[in-house]
């Protein structure tokens, strides 16, 4: 083994626990072998892990000239935190913070640059700085690439309107209209269009159909039945906690950058801290067995402080915890599912290791092996290679705990 593989080695060990010294080794790995692929992929990897797309995007046009069919995987792969960039910038955008709105927009396009919601907040946020035609630049951009996206037309509809483009306003009114007959707000905007050409028949039209469909709108938010989170707890064998809870939602929301999933954001706010003995099953085969435990649930302060941890993805929190740590993901294409992450990282063990450390084996962890000898084992998204799904939202996951007794 020479030393550019030993770097390599030390590197990729890290690459999980700790990414910016894991660039330290893979960097000096690559400065003796600059074409070695499983070096550049690692390093790209780390880059995006701490945020630094700029130059994990520069890794990967490089390892797409070296090994295109490897970095087409992990191009895929690395599209999944477009979505997550993107709710950020909304978050930002509701604050005010326009600049950066437009940063976590261009992280997101730097990944996928036909994702047509990052155009569209991107151009939201210019055109509240003044960037006029920036802004409808994104907004051409984004309806370029996505000729169903409803948001394009109609922010580029109210675009056009403000800068009295009346006939190109009204094309993108009835456009969205086109794309999404049941929403008021495009006829809301068309309505002011016709106004403003001094056609009160055509405006008072529109106008009515908004205030319609608003009145059909507005109560359906409010009929679904919810969870009785605490008798469902109680029902378990579970206790409230002893000491007062913490309980600031929203101080763990500006910490997080988003907001929490309806289910669980109602959760944390009567039952966080409550503490018990239950089980719960894993969706997918696992390294650690189909059933384990929960002994209790993170209150909102709890939450807080294990943000900093580097083993958990950072479009997650951790919610419970046990034999197995539960986090929950709040961004990203699966926001609100619930996960098993397996801090001792078993999936890189190899059957050996298992071997040496049990003396008896639980067969779901001679299944895993046996499917994973197999390459039979499912694919996970880059970064998830230690979770393992419990349920996709977080009722589900509730529902599906059981007693230990």
């Amino acid at each position: 083994m020479n030393k550019a593989e030993k770097l390599y080695i030390e590197g990729t060990k890290l690459l999980e626990t700790n990414p910016a010294k894991a660039i330290e080794f893979l960097s000096k790995s690559l400065e003796l072998d600059p074409e070695a692929p499983p070096a550049l992929y690692n390093r790209v990897v780390a880059f995006a892990r701490l945020g630094r797309d700029t130059e994990a995007i520069t890794d990967l046009t490089r390892l797409e000239e070296i090994a295109p069919v490897v970095a087409l995987k992990l191009r895929r792969e690395l599209e999944l935190s477009v979505e997550p960039y993107t709710d950020i910038a909304k978050v930002e955008y509701r604050a005010g913070n326009f600049k950066m709105a437009i940063t976590k927009c261009d992280s997101a396009l730097a990944y996928n640059p036909q994702y047509g919601d990052a155009w569209v907040v991107k151009g939201m946020a210019l055109a509240k700085l003044g960037e006029i035609e920036k802004a409808l630049e994104c907004y051409n951009n984004a309806a370029k690439f996505e000729p169903a996206n409803y948001w394009a037309f109609l922010n580029r509809a109210e675009l056009h309107h403000q800068h009295k483009r009346f006939k190109d306003a009204l094309s993108d009114f009835s456009k969205a209209i086109e794309l999404r007959p049941g929403e008021p707000d495009a006829y809301a905007g068309r309505s002011a269009v016709f106004f403003d050409l001094q056609l009160p028949e055509k405006a008072t039209a529109d106008k009515c159909k908004a205030e319609e469909l608003r009145v059909i709108q507005q109560p359906s938010r409010n009929n679904r039945q919810k969870m009785d989170y605490v008798k469902r707890l109680e029902d378990l064998g579970c206790f409230p906690p002893s000491d007062p809870p913490d309980q600031d939602v929203e101080a763990l929301e500006a910490a997080i950058g988003v907001s929490l999933p309806p289910a669980y954001r109602s959760f944390l706010l009567s039952c966080g801290g409550w503490w018990g003995n239950i089980l719960c099953p894993c969706r997918e085969p696992t390294p650690f067995g189909l059933l384990h435990g929960v002994v209790g649930f993170y209150d909102a302060g709890h939450i807080r402080n294990f943000l900093s941890s580097s083993i958990v993805p950072r479009n997650m929190v951790t919610i419970a915890y046990g034999n197995r740590d539960k986090c929950m993901s709040v961004a990203g294409v699966d926001r609100g599912f619930v996960y098993a992450l397996d801090a001792e990282f078993r999936v890189y063990w190899d059957d050996e290791e298992f071997i040496q450390r049990f003396d008896a084996m639980a067969d779901s962890i001679r299944d895993y092996l046996e499917l994973r000898r197999e390459h039979k084992l499912p694919e996970k998204p880059n970064g998830y290679e230690s979770l393992y799904l419990i349920a996709n939202d977080f009722d589900e996951f509730i529902s599906c705990c059981q007693s230990s007794s």
